[in-house]
């Protein structure tokens, strides 16, 4: 089953689910025929319409597509399930994070700080190596952040949830 959350940017603010294994739209059995036409052209035959859709290009890194439908070009925002969960619920996994703390993950030992206080740090940051169960595992930021203080003491074991790092 390929289920796809569109967000037409120049259609309306609306988002919609479409099914088109189950035949839904929005959770709404809809008698649309969906049809490969071109390599990438599509056909979409309704009870009294047809639509014509050309996907122009393909943007895996920010999950857009930019298409024509009948004609007129939009941009087309790709979500999944999960995403579109957490939309509905408010936690948006494109809202810049604040960091506060970091707290061990897993237990562990710490192999190596790659930070100190004072350091700005971006989201995707290294921060400290952890090894646990023979692995080193890389602790990246979670966010945009400064440290403000280092608990974390190489060489040392740590417990699930202990606390790591500060940030300002």
């Amino acid at each position: 089953m390929t289920e796809v959350t569109l967000s037409p940017s120049t259609l309306s603010a609306a988002t919609y689910q479409i099914d088109a294994a189950a035949g839904t739209i929005n959770g709404m059995p809809t008698p649309i025929v969906l049809e490969q036409t071109e390599a990438h052209a599509w056909s979409a035959a309704g009870a009294h319409r047809t639509h014509r859709a050309v996907v122009h290009s393909v943007d895996v890194i920010t999950n857009t597509v930019i298409l024509s439908i009948n004609g007129k070009k939009v941009s087309v925002a790709l979500r999944s399930r999960v995403a579109q969960m957490l939309k509905t619920l408010g936690v948006e996994g494109g809202s810049q994070k604040k960091l506060d703390t970091l707290k061990a993950p897993m237990p562990g030992l710490i192999r190596q700080v790659l930070v100190q206080p004072g350091d700005s740090v971006k989201k995707g940051d290294a921060l400290l190596i952890l090894e646990a169960m023979k692995m080193e595992n890389v602790i990246k930021a979670a966010g945009d952040g400064v440290v403000a203080s280092v608990q974390a003491v190489e060489k040392a074991t740590v417990e699930k949830g202990a606390l790591l790092i500060k940030f300002v």
